[in-house]
């Protein structure tokens, strides 16, 4: 396990990353977690913006946000994430 003193994350070593430009790292309740990163590689494949991490270390397909910016908070309450940061719109829909 690796653990970022700085977002009080405990990240589990069944995944992997290559190039990355990452903000922050927070679980996503379910023992996966949610990545804010500007770029990376996460099991070889090229991700951007919010990726979402399942706890068996695989992508979740399903989550796909485009972020027109950069993440720099990340809050979850167990059913709904919370971002903020430098950016306009999430999904093509204004913040």
């Amino acid at each position: 396990l690796t653990f970022n003193p700085t977002t009080q994350a405990v990240v589990p070593h069944n995944f992997a990353f290559g190039l990355a430009y990452i903000d922050m790292i927070i679980s996503d309740g379910s023992g996966g977690y949610f990545v804010a990163a500007e770029e990376a590689i996460v099991n070889g494949i090229p991700q951007k913006n919010l990726i979402r991490i399942l706890s068996d270390g695989s992508i979740d397909s399903n989550f796909q946000l485009t972020v027109s910016g950069v993440i720099e908070d990340m809050v979850s309450d167990g059913t709904t994430l919370f971002i903020g940061g430098s950016f306009v719109s999430v999904n093509g829909l204004p913040r």
